[in-house]
């Protein structure tokens, strides 16, 4: 019998799988934005700051990279937490793989994060 002229090599395979699965992990974690994935002590915290009207930095722009960096890094933080938070309100069963997906996230982000503030214009 013929052989095939071409062949898949198996560790092709295993990474194909492997990207099926995380692409099924994927549609774990809640994409819904809201207050109510915030912990209370954060939603205090917020509370209090926008009782005082709105913060002078909403209104200055980051004019440095270094700024855009650390602002990019604080709202990667905050989106994982509330990533987090979303997690805690699945079944039991679904929220481990809902974390890990929302720290693979943050991972992924925080890695371009430098890149992405360097790129983006005052």
């Amino acid at each position: 019998m013929d052989q095939p002229k071409f062949s898949i090599p198996l560790a092709a395979l295993a990474l194909g799988a492997a990207l099926l699965a995380l692409s099924a992990q994927a549609q774990t974690v809640p994409r819904t934005s809201s207050d109510l994935n915030l912990p209370p002590e954060t939603l205090r915290q917020q509370k209090a700051e926008l009782a005082k009207g709105d913060p002078q930095r909403w209104f200055a722009q980051d004019t440095t990279a270094a700024a855009r960096l650390k602002t990019i890094h604080k709202e990667i933080a905050a989106g994982l937490q509330e990533s987090l938070g979303a997690c805690k309100g699945l079944p039991v069963g679904e929220r481990p793989a809902c974390t890990r997906e929302a720290k693979a996230i943050y991972q992924q982000e925080m890695a371009g994060a430098k890149a992405r503030a360097m790129s983006e214009q005052p």
